[in-house]
């Protein structure tokens, strides 16, 4: 049989005549179709169009299933796992779930033999323990495609796992593995301090980092005033039997909380009890905050910078304890947010700012609020004086229309904050470990009840006990902190 010559079949394959020919066969037998769509106008030959309305489904799509609204909101549930551990946990209808783990330690608890401990075991957390290698414990977060987290604090160290709520038990177990069975090897440890000096030799890059840090050792006498933005060579001294013996003495269920977003509390009981050795019960007790004083104070840093920097701050009295506390501080920061202008500014401030920010930095019984900016070091008297003067305003009074737009920032910030399950778990978990309730309905109460007088006499009564302000920066011009303040308090 003689075969075709190959330039046949190519023009016989690209003839626009031939196609022509063979569209409206394939048009015929296309006909059948769901809703007349051919075959032949699904390749761009004929004229074949679609006359169902934009506003209609197509009838050959097949409909997604449509979600459900929960007929009851979330329910928040606290009690203790048989560990006698305290728990918090709220069934969200996401897909995706958070649990965590949150221990009562962070730079606060350190002493001087073990300073930086709380960093370096942020840094090995889900590595090796006693039951899996790092290799077998990555492969396996890897493969229920899990995110898992670590965070260091002053007063708290938080590790959690995010997943979806099918991989709920895998999480539940590499969490409290790597939590509680922690093998600290001597060759991860080393890993570990060599990566935290590289994250501190970074951080001080930043002078917001200093500037908070400075915050804390001229306003508190105690743990909280103790610095966590170390020089990376003092974490040289931190010895590895140190580190192991602070690892468990903070691994106590008195001082540990477990919180989970996605999994009600009786599938976390299910999921965690099996995994976790029996214990004598332990009470759901706020955290000890012995030995913390808020004395207020001055503090200069003299350092390299193209920008000055002051930061004055007062002290949230009761701080998480208290829950109108907390809320007037989230307003205070709202009211001192330059970025947001809730308050009228005046010109002679945008000329002397080149940024600034509030800040809330909350505790079990205390907490510090204020705001931070930055000129030109040739500024640095007009600086102090602004930074004083927009704290001052809040005290002198706030009118009612720009402490209601405050309130609702506050309010959409902290709903912010629990959008996620992780933000949520990121918020319960402290919360109960600190104070030993967590109660969000409270905060949302506790704002609307505010009054211009309360927010004011919160700012005023914060000056009368000492504010505590910093500089960073150069110095030349700077006038010297403690005296500006005594004279503006006068």
């Amino acid at each position: 049989m003689q075969l075709p010559s190959m330039s046949k079949i190519l023009v016989r394959g690209i003839s626009s005549s031939s196609l022509a020919a063979e569209a409206p066969a394939l048009a015929s037998k296309a006909s059948g179709s769901a809703g007349g769509q051919s075959l032949a106008s699904m390749l761009g030959f004929g004229s074949t169009r679609i006359d169902t309305p934009l506003s209609e489904p197509l009838p050959w799509v097949p409909s997604p299933l449509r979600g459900t609204a929960p007929k009851a909101p979330p329910k928040l549930e606290t009690g203790h796992l048989a560990s006698g551990m305290p728990a918090i946990a709220v069934d969200t209808p996401s897909p995706v779930s958070t649990v965590a783990i949150a221990f009562e330690a962070g730079s606060s608890s350190e002493t001087e033999h073990t300073r930086g401990a709380s960093k370096v075991l942020a840094a090995m957390a889900f590595k090796a323990t006693t039951n899996r290698t790092t290799f077998r414990l990555t492969r396996e977060l890897e493969k229920i495609g899990a995110t898992p987290a670590s965070v260091s604090s002053r007063d708290h160290l938080t590790l959690g796992i995010t997943a979806l709520k099918m991989h709920a038990p895998e999480a539940f177990e590499m969490l409290l593995d790597s939590a509680l069975n922690a093998k600290l090897s001597y060759h991860e440890f080393a890993e570990a301090v060599n990566l935290v000096q590289q994250q501190l030799r970074e951080s001080a890059r930043q002078p917001s980092s200093l500037i908070m840090d400075a915050l804390h050792r001229a306003a508190y006498e105690g743990p909280l005033g103790l610095p966590m933005q170390l020089d990376p060579a003092d974490l040289a001294h931190l010895d590895f039997g140190a580190l192991r013996e602070y690892y468990a003495n903070v691994v106590k269920a008195s001082r540990t909380v477990m919180a989970s977003a996605g999994v009600g509390m009786q599938d976390m009981n299910k999921l965690a009890n099996p995994l976790l050795p029996p214990s004598a019960s332990a009470a759901l007790v706020p955290s000890s905050t012995a030995g913390n004083t808020y004395v207020g104070g001055s503090l200069n840093v003299i350092a390299p910078s193209p920008l000055t920097h002051v930061a004055v701050a007062v002290e949230a009295k009761g701080g998480l304890s208290d829950p109108k506390a907390e809320a007037a501080a989230a307003v205070v920061r709202m009211l001192l947010d330059a970025s947001r202008a809730v308050l009228p500014r005046t010109h002679r401030e945008s000329d002397i700012f080149v940024s600034a920010s509030a800040f809330s930095q909350m505790y079990s019984k205390t907490g510090l609020v204020g705001i931070s900016a930055a000129s030109t070091p040739g500024q640095s008297a007009q600086l102090v004086d602004a930074v004083m003067q927009r704290v001052e305003a809040v005290a002198k009074g706030v009118p009612e229309a720009q402490l209601k737009q405050a309130k609702q920032m506050a309010i959409s910030s902290y709903k912010e904050g629990l959008a996620s399950s992780a933000g949520m778990v990121g918020t319960m978990a402290p919360h109960l470990l600190l104070t030993g309730r967590f109660e969000p309905s409270d905060f949302a109460a506790k704002v609307d009840a505010l009054s211009p007088s309360d927010v004011s006499s919160f700012i005023a009564d914060g000056l009368k006990r000492t504010p505590s302000v910093v500089s960073y920066g150069s110095m030349a011009s700077a006038p010297r902190l403690g005296g500006v303040v005594s004279k503006r308090l006068a």
